[in-house]
């Protein structure tokens, strides 16, 4: 009875070294998977809510629909936000192509001292 326990447990502990291993190897993976599940955990309220809208003839919307109608509006605010973002980062890079000669040259004479 002693030695099947002992086996067990060290079945168990092989078993969660093997998979500590491999989620070590994967861990890009793991994190992002982690990431879509917040995510998805996130957008339920909405999905849900929009779920409740009473299409015509008295259906309820699909999940699936209601989904990508919360996704494409996410995309479509992400990309709002970028578009606002854009003309400002291209001032900015401007700006730092044209003050980087100046820059790296006082850096390369305080380093020659």
């Amino acid at each position: 009875m002693g030695s099947t326990v002992s086996i067990g447990r060290l079945t168990l502990l092989v078993a969660a070294v093997v998979m500590l291993l491999l989620l070590w190897a994967l861990r890009d993976l793991a994190v992002l998977v982690g990431y879509s599940v917040l995510l998805a955990y996130v957008l339920l309220p909405i999905v849900r809510a929009i779920e409740r809208i009473r299409l015509p003839g008295g259906r309820a919307m699909p999940r699936n629909v209601a989904a990508a109608v919360v996704m494409l509006a996410v995309v479509a605010v992400m990309g709002w936000m970028v578009a606002l973002a854009l003309p400002r980062l291209g001032a900015e890079a401007a700006r730092f192509a044209t003050n980087a000669p100046a820059i790296l040259a006082g850096q390369a004479e305080r380093i020659a001292q």
